[in-house]
């Protein structure tokens, strides 16, 4: 599951948090992660992969792209902020 958190995830997710993106294409990316816990646990219960999304924070994907976002404007606000502050002095 780490594997997949640290190489799959960010391939899914490229350039997402960037992008306005529509129901259907949250959905399709929500796709491919339930799809591949499914196949990771051997089960294709709903509650069940629901339930191990949950233990290991892979939450639906309009949330995991939202955060990133949230980290993406905190990093460019930064660096703007320390831009400001050199060309001050």
């Amino acid at each position: 599951m780490e594997l997949f958190r640290s190489y799959c995830l960010p391939v899914i997710l490229y350039a997402a948090e960037v992008m306005p993106l529509s129901k259907q294409s949250l959905k399709s990316l929500d796709l491919c992660i339930k799809q591949a816990v499914a196949k990771f646990f051997r089960t294709y219960d709903d509650s069940c992969i629901n339930e191990i999304r949950r233990f290991c924070d892979l939450p639906d994907v309009g949330v995991m792209i939202e955060r990133r976002r949230m980290k993406f404007v905190d990093r460019i606000l930064d660096v703007e902020h320390l831009a400001c502050l050199i060309y001050v002095r």
